[in-house]
């Protein structure tokens, strides 16, 4: 399976991605969903998924931030 997360700050889109998409039909296992950009960071650096869904504008760290963060490290 791949490790997917998701970060999303609009409760509504991020419950319809949820409850829309069967992930593990497709082979992703949600491993962690992120309301704002700094727990994207963090559920990043604990859960280390292969696949991260980023909205881009979010709270406290921009979604090109957190992508930024994932390519450099």
């Amino acid at each position: 399976m791949i490790r997917l997360q998701i970060a999303e700050d609009e409760p509504l889109a991020r419950m319809a991605m949820l409850h829309s998409i069967d992930f593990a039909a497709h082979g992703f296992d949600v491993v962690a969903v992120s309301e704002d950009g700094k727990e994207a960071i963090e559920h990043f650096e604990a859960f280390q998924p292969d696949l991260v869904i980023t909205d881009i504008n979010m709270p406290y760290i921009s979604g090109l931030e957190v992508a930024k963060y994932i390519r450099e490290s």
